[in-house]
């Protein structure tokens, strides 16, 4: 058998070439996925709760829209702070996030 047969080539499979590293891919796949359906799910949740929302507020339909661009919108901030988090540190992030929402809410 040769040695690109058994994987030890240049181009075969090893766990230190693998984006995975020395993770289980099958898991890394499977946590990826809850979090997609997650997102859907909740996407889901606030499209047909327009209905409910627009009564509440006493607004037309097309008022009530506003709710899934503002969540889409924060939706599309909180993934990229997400990703500054591993640059930047997780507590960094947090303590930064933190602070304005308390002045804001030390405002209102």
């Amino acid at each position: 058998m040769s040695d690109a047969a058994q994987g030890g080539s240049a181009g075969g499979w090893s766990p230190e070439r693998s984006a995975a590293g020395g993770h289980n891919p099958y898991l890394i796949a499977f946590v990826v996925s809850i979090a997609t359906f997650m997102e859907v799910l909740d996407t889901t949740i606030a499209n047909v709760s327009l209905r409910y929302i627009a009564g509440g507020l006493a607004v037309g339909i097309d008022e009530s829209t506003y709710v899934i661009t503002s969540y889409l919108v924060a939706n599309a901030i909180v993934l990229s702070i997400s990703g500054w988090a591993r640059q930047h540190g997780i507590n960094t992030i947090f303590v930064d996030s933190r602070d304005p929402f308390a002045h804001g809410f030390q405002v209102s």
